[in-house]
């Protein structure tokens, strides 16, 4: 059992390392450059009348920036259509784009993102959930970083707003799992496809290799299709950034913790490449592999444990901005919805059924 502890303790310190190598060497966006090239921002929603018009508004006033906002309505049972074309009679750079049936075999968000992209005019084309908001130059921030680094594709994870308990439990999870598995340099210096990363709520694209790739099209049929495109396309070749928390974008992901619990069940297996085995270790050595420790009555052993996960989670904390994350109210919670969450999510792949916006996303 001694070999046991030193081997989880181990794999903690390794968790360790990776959540402090994306604190050190993580890349942040820098500076704006001003440019006259037109971005189109591409925008899905479905039933989003609480999100669209605060987005449709940081839209339109943001400084220094050429753009042009298409809205696919997709479906919608609200007031999201009468939204836009309220924003469409005010600006002319708002343009809204009637949505039709799902063509069978594709997702509905990857569906409605192909066709933004078939009217889009931008030398740059800037996805970004109904949820987001942003403020200052970033998109002279985004056309910087993707030309200075020949980049055909820039996916940035907005700082959370996190009100409700439940969002505090839950949403954090994110940035756990994701920074302590995945050290970000190496998501555009290596050439490996399966370390690739992107966050679908903001996703920024060379719109020439766009059109030569037809990600979209592609990943149609995916779940997730953010990781799914950036795996895509370093498989091809093509470089690929993912950048953690920048002030300017700001997301309210889900409105407490049954929304979350719903929308993490969705996608969490695919932060470990779509395998349960591995999902399932890591959530039973975060959670519980102090217990096997603690059992063999090895104090000094169990207090390193401890001290190496509250070590990871301030890593995780400073890389994200996210200080909830290490938070000693959250933390145990946390850890327990992620037991909740993965238990969820196995139960809906064994069902194939988990209905996200009125759809059947295992149809």
């Amino acid at each position: 059992m001694t070999i046991l502890s030193l081997i989880i303790l181990a794999l903690m310190m390794l968790l360790m390392l990776v959540a402090w190598v994306n604190v050190l060497f993580g890349a942040r966006l820098g500076a704006p450059v001003m440019t006259d090239e037109l971005v189109s921002v591409l925008i899905p929603a479905r039933n989003e009348q609480a999100n669209i018009g605060r987005l449709l508004d940081s839209l339109l006033r943001l400084r220094q920036a050429n753009i042009e906002v298409l809205v696919y309505d997709d479906q919608s049972t609200d007031a999201t259509a009468a939204i836009v074309q309220s924003y469409e009679r005010r600006d002319k750079r708002v343009r809204l784009l009637p949505g039709d049936h799902l063509p069978e075999g594709w997702m509905g968000k990857n569906h409605a993102c192909h066709q933004l992209s078939t009217q889009a005019s931008g030398r740059w084309l800037l996805f970004l959930d109904a949820d987001v908001v942003l403020t200052g130059n970033i998109i002279g921030s985004l056309v910087g970083y993707a030309s200075r680094h020949e980049l055909g594709l820039v996916s940035l994870f907005p700082h959370q707003v996190m009100r409700t308990r439940g969002e505090k439990i839950a949403v954090p999870l994110m940035y756990i799992i994701l920074l302590t598995l995945l050290p970000l340099p190496l998501v555009r210096r290596s050439g490996f496809s399966a370390l690739a990363a992107a966050n679908g709520q903001l996703m920024f694209f060379d719109a020439r290799v766009y059109a030569y790739l037809q990600p979209h099209r592609t990943v149609r049929h995916h779940r997730v299709e953010d990781i799914a495109i950036a795996r895509y396309y370093k498989s091809l070749g093509v470089s690929v950034a993912c950048l953690m928390g920048d002030a300017r974008v700001m997301c309210r992901m889900y409105g407490g913790w049954k929304d979350a619990k719903e929308g993490f069940s969705k996608n969490i297996f695919e932060f470990f490449g779509g395998l349960l085995l591995p999902a399932l270790l890591y959530c039973v050595l975060t959670t519980f592999g102090f217990a096997f420790i603690a059992i063999q009555g090895s104090l000094i052993l169990t207090a390193s444990y401890f001290m190496v996960w509250w070590l990871t989670r301030a890593g995780v904390a400073l890389g994200s901005r996210q200080m909830v994350v290490m938070h000693p109210r959250w933390m145990t919670s946390q850890q327990m919805a992620m037991v909740i969450i993965m238990w969820h999510a196995l139960r809906n792949r064994v069902k194939k059924q988990l209905l996200w916006k009125g759809r059947n996303v295992y149809a």
